[in-house]
């Protein structure tokens, strides 16, 4: 997707111009795990011999979820009241949702 590969090239400039942990970067990892999750999604939709690579599906999940956990460590940062800190109180329910669906189909495939 192209929300995906324009955040992994934010991410590469941010890692010349503001190597660490920046709240862009955080902001970036929050707004890429989506894509990564709706790729899986959209290929566990097409089902069996649809040519979907179980462990592209696999990995594709997990990455969103590494995304998620990093940009809302980052996030978590950020002053009380802030955007950041409310994208991280509305993601809690999200995380847990996330971390849950990656187990049942890592389990599952």
């Amino acid at each position: 997707m192209r929300k995906q590969v324009l955040c992994e090239e934010v991410l590469s400039v941010l890692d010349k111009i503001m190597p660490g942990q920046s709240r862009m970067r955080g902001v970036m990892l929050y707004e890429m795990h989506l894509p990564c999750v709706m790729i899986a999604n959209r290929q566990l939709q097409l089902g069996p011999g649809s040519g979907a690579d179980p462990k592209k599906i696999k990995t594709s999940l997990k990455k969103g979820l590494q995304c998620l956990k990093q940009g809302l460590n980052i996030l978590k940062l950020q002053p009380a009241g802030s955007f950041e800190s409310k994208i991280v109180e509305g993601s809690q329910k999200s995380l847990v949702e996330l971390e849950n669906w990656v187990k049942t189909i890592s389990e599952a495939l």
